[in-house]
Order: C-alpha cells, then structure tokens, then sequence
C-alpha cells in the first residue's frame, strides 16, 4: 500500500475543509462524506447562506449582496446564445447554482433543467452528455466535486453574472 500523500481544500458558503494525508482515505472516506454535505445543504435551504465574517477585532463585515436573478434556463441559454449540448449545460448549471442557490447538481438533475429548456434541448445532447460534461470540466467551465456532481468555476461563475445581471 503506498504512503501518497494528497491535499484538499474545499469551500462553500459558511463551509470550508482543509484535508492532508492519504490520497486512499480521502478516496475512501472523504469524499463520500463531502457528497452527503452537498445532499445535506442541497435539502436544508438554510445552510447555504455563509456567515458574517468577522475582522481581527470581532466586528462582523458587511457582505456584498449576492445576485438576486430568476432566470429560467431558457432565459439563461437565451441571453447566453447557447448553440451546443455544452452551452445548455452551462445554462443548466447555471439556473441551478445562481437561481435555484444549490452548492452543486448531480448529472441527472441538470439533465432535467437542459430538458425544461425546450427551445434548446435536443435528444441527442443526452447522449451526448458525458463528453461535454468532460469538456467543460477540462476547460474549467465546471468544477466536479464528488462523482457525477458538478458546479460552476469561480472564473464561470464570475462570466456569467453580469451577463445575467444585465438583463434583469
């Protein structure tokens, strides 16, 4: 058995892991329990709100206010001129993380929102789904924090935005 050692940190919302040992227990261990947070939070509304931070003399910071937007995923691959299987991913993803506020979705939930957008969708992206899900994540669209679970990048998510924001 090898001693390969691995680091991970996480953060979402008021949550944040720091992990650092063996690449089999976060395999193992680790990152199931990181799906059943994800599920957790996915259920419970108020856990994904972060807390106040607090300055080095106690006094909590006022946070900026976050994007308040109610765009459908039609909408969303609209203002987006999604013309690919990926595009309506992102557009899915999209209305799940910023308007629906979930951490992340599983494959099937997202293929679900690609399906609401019935301008968009086409039965062949379900088919296609696992590559441009692959895509995306190689292109640092997507982030895939457990199996079969993906949320927006930081830098996808920063894109986005004002693009939607705009059109409010």
């Amino acid at each position: 058995m090898s001693d390969e050692k691995t680091k991970l940190r996480i953060k979402s919302g008021a949550g944040e892991l720091d992990y650092e040992g063996s690449a089999q227990f976060l395999k193992d261990e680790v990152m199931p329990m990181i799906t059943r947070i994800i599920d957790l939070v996915d259920t419970q509304p108020q856990l994904r709100a972060p807390m106040p931070t607090i300055d080095a003399k106690g006094t909590p910071i006022q946070l900026p206010p976050t994007l308040a937007i109610d765009h459908s995923t039609t909408t969303i691959a609209t203002l987006l001129n999604a013309s690919s299987g990926g595009d309506l991913i992102i557009a899915a993803v999209a209305h799940l993380v910023l308007v629906q506020s979930r951490t992340a979705a599983k494959r099937a939930e997202i293929l679900a929102e690609m399906k609401t957008a019935t301008p968009f969708y086409k039965s062949s992206m379900s088919n296609n789904m696992s590559t441009a899900l692959n895509a995306l994540v190689k292109a640092d669209r997507l982030r895939s924090p457990a199996t079969g679970t993906y949320t927006l990048s930081h830098k996808e998510q920063k894109a986005l935005e004002p693009k939607l924001a705009q059109a409010q």
